[in-house]
């Protein structure tokens, strides 16, 4: 994510600590701008760590995605903190089917520790984040439905 407005921001600071998320985008404007972002909106304002990066930020981020058409089982989830990267995707009567990475050891992504004894606690810790996120965001007031057309699309 890119910030800059003379005289405001940093000059030629590039940070590569802080989790960001496009959730963040309108808070951080709204901040900026000097108005109450809409409310019960995702996101959190970044101005503070724009401003003083010294400040924690996010200890983590979420992204979803959701097919939504016939036979999709639900939402997919990635959790991903400073140090790791979680994904999530459900599978239809059974548990979710997992990925786990440790970014710093594997920033390629290619080797998956999901299955790994030495890893799972912290694979333990991503779940229970991203179980907290979900009960946060009233994520099962939100269930996947297929779009209006979305049999008539799936025949084609």
């Amino acid at each position: 994510m890119i910030v800059s407005w003379k005289g405001v921001t940093p000059v030629g600071r590039i940070d590569r600590e802080h989790l960001v998320s496009t959730l963040d985008v309108l808070p951080t404007v709204c901040d900026y701008a000097g108005v109450q972002p809409p409310p019960r909106i995702r996101g959190a304002s970044l101005r503070g760590v724009i401003e003083n990066p010294e400040l924690p930020g996010h200890e983590f981020v979420v992204s979803e995605m959701a097919r939504g058409g016939p036979g999709d089982p639900g939402r997919s989830f990635m959790l991903r903190t400073r140090k790791c990267k979680y994904l999530s995707f459900p599978a239809a009567g059974a548990n979710p089917i997992e990925l786990f990475f440790d970014l710093d050891a594997d920033p390629n992504e290619t080797k998956d520790l999901a299955g790994e004894a030495a890893a799972a606690p912290e694979l333990e810790r991503h779940r229970r984040l991203l179980a907290e996120w979900k009960t946060t965001t009233e994520e099962a007031k939100h269930p996947v439905v297929a779009a209006p057309n979305a049999k008539r699309r799936a025949k084609q």
